[in-house]
Formats: C-alpha cells, sequence, structure tokens
C-alpha cells in the first residue's frame, strides 16, 4: 500500500519518475475502490509519514540514513529510490534498533490519542511479511489474484493501479496486508520478475531456510534479516536480465536461418499496381489474399515444416501491393534475398535495388525484458485485423500442440506429456507453462493462446 514517491521510478517500470509517468492516470482507479480500501490507504500514508518523524526524533536525524545502509548490501549498491518501497516498512515493523520495531515503540507511548483505524493499521502491518508473490489472476479495475511462492499463502489484492501495469504470472516481491474483508499492498518493489528468473530466487531462499520442498514458515519470513537478502536477491536477478544474459545468443526460423526481420520496399507507377498483383500472385506458393484501404497482401508458402512435422505449409514472407508501392517482409536474409529475386523476376519495373530496412529481434527481445507490458500493445491489437488475429492464434495452437510431444531440455528430454506423469517432473513442467502463460498475458488479448487448453491436456490445470 506504500505508494511510489512523486521522484521515485514509476512503478511501472518506463524508467521515468512517477510524477511524469502514471501519478495522473493512478488518481482515477483510486476512486473505484472500496471506501474502507480508500481510508487504509489515506491511514497508511498518514501514519507512515507520523512513524518516520517519530523514529528521527527519538533515534536522530540520521536514523533512516543508518538503517537504509543496514538494508542495502553496500556503499554504491542499490538505488534508494527504488529500494524505498520495501525499505521503508522493513525500517518501521520489522528492524529493532532498541530491541523492539519504530511502530511498537510508537504505540507503546503514543504521542497523541490513538483511534481505532490507526491501531487496526499497525496490527495489520506488524503481521505483514515480504515475500515473493506470483500474480496468478489479474482482473482490470478490480484486484489481482496472488499467491505467495514460499509459504504457499493465497490472497485478492484489492488494489487497481497496479491492475493496470502487472500481468498474469508477474512476480513480485512484496508485503501484503490483511485488513477484515480484504487485502491490500503495502510495499511493492517497483519491477518484477518473470517466473523463471523468480522461482530461481525462491529456490535459492529455500536453500538458505533448509525448506526445499515445504511451505516456508512465516516465522522465518517475518526475521528483520531476511528482508534484506530476498532484495539483494531481487536486485541481482534483475541487474542479470539488464546485462542481457539470460538471452539467446542466437535467433531462427524454422529452417535455421538467422532471423532478422526484413522489409524491401518498392516504388512504381500506379498503373502497373494490377499488372503487379497478378504477377506476383501467380507465383508458386503464393497465396492472395484480401485488399483492405486500398493495400492486397499475398503470403507465399513452402509445403512442411523442417521443425513441425505436422505443419502442412511455412509462410516464408509476405507481400503488400499500395497505389504506388510493393512492401517485401520475410525474417531471414537468405529469404529476403530468395523471395526479392523471384519478384523482381516477374516484375521488371520493380528495378533490383529496393529501400531495405531491418529490425534485430535479439534488440527487440532485450528492451522487451528491461520493462513490465509492452507499451501501446492494446493499439496495436485495433490495428491488427482479426482475420490475422486468427491466424496468430491458429498458429501457435498448432506449435503448441506439437511441443506437448516434443522433447524438451529443460525437461529433462522429457516430452511435456511425459513429464506430467512423473511426480519430480511435474514442478518443472508447471514453471515452463508459467512462463508460457506470462507470455501471452503480455500480449493484446485478441492475439493470446489459452495455455488452459495445455493444462487440461496434461492433467495440471490451475
Amino acid at each position: 500500500m506504500t505508494r511510489a514517491g512523486r521522484n521515485a521510478p514509476c512503478p511501472c517500470g518506463s524508467g521515468k519518475k512517477y510524477k511524469h509517468c502514471c501519478l495522473a492516470s493512478d488518481v482515477t482507479p483510486q476512486l473505484l475502490l472500496d471506501p474502507r480500501v480508500r481510508q487504509c490507504i489515506e491511514t497508511d500514508q498518514r501514519m507512515t509519514s507520523e512513524l518516520v518523524r517519530f523514529a528521527a526524533q527519538r533515534f536522530g536525524e540520521d536514523w533512516l540514513g543508518d538503517a537504509l545502509e543496514e538494508f542495502l548490501p553496500g556503499a554504491g549498491q542499490g538505488d534508494p529510490e527504488m529500494e524505498s518501497p520495501i525499505f521503508v516498512p522493513w525500517a518501521l515493523f520489522h528492524d529493532r534498533p532498541e530491541g523492539s520495531t519504530v511502530a511498537e515503540l510508537y504505540f507503546e507511548k503514543p504521542p497523541r490519542p490513538i483511534g481505532p483505524a490507526e491501531r487496526e493499521w499497525s496490527d495489520a502491518e506488524r503481521k505483514a511479511w515480504l515475500s515473493v508473490w506470483e500474480m496468478t489472476r489479474v482482473e482490470r479495475d478490480r484486484g489481482i489474484h496472488a499467491t505467495d511462492l514460499l509459504t504457499g499463502e493465497r490472497r485478492f489484492v484489492s488494489e487497481i493501479s497496479a491492475t493496470r501495469t502487472l500481468v498474469d504470472r508477474d512476480c513480485v516481491l512484496c508485503r501484503i496486508v490483511d485488513y477484515p474483508g480484504f487485502s491490500v499492498f503495502s510495499g511493492v518493489y517497483p519491477r518484477p520478475l518473470p517466473p523463471r528468473e523468480a522461482d530461481e530466487v525462491v529456490q535459492h531462499v529455500r536453500m538458505l531456510l533448509g525448506r526445499s520442498v515445504k511451505p516456508v514458515p512465516l516465522e522465518s519470513l517475518w526475521k528483520a534479516e531476511m528482508m534484506p537478502v530476498l532484495a539483494d536477491l531481487w536486485r541481482d536477478a534483475l541487474e542479470e536480465i539488464d546485462s542481457g544474459s539470460r538471452l539467446p545468443k542466437q535467433l531462427a526460423n524454422t529452417d535455421g536461418d538467422p532471423l532478422l526481420l526484413t522489409t524491401d520496399t518498392y516504388s512504381f507507377d500506379p498503373t502497373a499496381r494490377e499488372p503487379v498483383i497478378a504477377r506476383i500472385s501467380a507465383l508458386e506458393g503464393a497465396d492472395l489474399g484480401r485488399t483492405e484501404e486500398g493495400c492486397t497482401s499475398i503470403q507465399f508458402l513452402k509445403q512442411g515444416n523442417p521443425m513441425h512435422a505436422s505443419w502442412d505449409n511455412t509462410v516464408i514472407g509476405v507481400a503488400r501491393v499500395a497505389a504506388d508501392r510493393l512492401t517485401l517482409e520475410t525474417n531471414s536474409l537468405k529469404r529476403a534475398d530468395d523471395l526479392r529475386a523471384r519478384v523482381t523476376g516477374v516484375c521488371p519495373e520493380l528495378g533490383a535495388s529496393p529501400l531495405r530496412k531491418h529490425q534485430d529481434p535479439m534488440a527487440m527481445l532485450k528492451d522487451r525484458s528491461l520493462g513490465p507490458q509492452e507499451a501501446g500493445s492494446e493499439k496495436r491489437a485495433r490495428e491488427t485485423p482479426p482475420e490475422l488475429q486468427e491466424v496468430l492464434r491458429e498458429f501457435k495452437r498448432r506449435e503448441y500442440q506439437d511441443w506437448l510431444d516434443s522433447e524438451i531440455p529443460a525437461l529433462g528430454g522429457l516430452t511435456p506429456r511425459a513429464a506430467a506423469k512423473r511426480v519430480r517432473s511435474r514442478s518443472k513442467l508447471d514453471l515452463l507453462l508459467r512462463e508460457i502463460e506470462h507470455g501471452e498475458a503480455r500480449l493484446p488479448e485478441a492475439e493470446r493462446f489459452s495455455v488452459a487448453e495445455l493444462r487440461r491436456e496434461l492433467g495440471l490445470e490451475a
């Protein structure tokens, strides 16, 4: 429930300050909250400021800085503004500078009369703990179903703003505070992790606590010394993602060619448009599509697929013919050169020197790994024709059907169907499915594949 400061990094992961990013949009979502939750947020903001002032008066003006040095791993490591959402609750409710927490000292002899709302807030905060929570289902403008991957605890979190930045299977380092009838976030690290990276943090903590399988007891996570350890592991995982060391060295298409999104653009006299369409669509493997808003699409197919035996054909490129322009879109240099030769061979008026542009999927993948949900995905969904969205879903449906019977290195060479039948492999298989769900959740809704279909076939329904 502790919210980002105006000058802190925005929780959405954009890299901008909160005041220049989501502050304005966060105002409206709060109006959707239950009045009890809004009152809780107001109490939290007021009492947090009051406890910080109380601690500074009791322990001196250097108290917060000294506590931060204890929380962060060492000089020059960690960003105080980035850490503050989880550091401040730790300093107030978990650290014990005089054998008691700041909150315990304050409420022992409060400097002013304390009402029921403040008492309830203090009791709720005192029982909360920092852990790795997976967002199992995000309901836009309503709340989030979350599971603690260490203790196994489950909660429905009454948080509106987060439903606009988090997606299913995002993993978040945070505290969740329970009130009678509802739960809220109270201290959230500004950047989430994907399922696999979060699982590595979880396994590391389990190893430290000697709980490889059984749920971690709450008493272990209430300890003040555990929160800096969790924050340190989380920070390390994010740094590894940002360095790009987790990305594959090379991406390839199903022919094994290095992946490079390539677009060749030609200009021609508008009177040549119909002859160009006729000649290109007559080429072997050409599949004439629809004409929308003056642009005709032609797919180029070849029979079968070297990687997926069940595929009848493979799309090797797309031609788009506008009023006076032709673009050829492929995903490798080899396919681009082959398609260009075929098209210019029947359309001499195009010439042999198109304007060629490239997009490196590795760079795009790295950029996407640095932040949460892809910006503008809803706009992209509106721009993608419905029939193409269905093609994308069907493509993935076929691909995942093949995946069920493919030998997967992460499963020790087992197929997902075989792994589902072995107790020791089911947790690895579940993690793979959560990764797929996380990737799909980051796409526009119209383009998502329902991983529930795979779970039903494997008997691993969530």
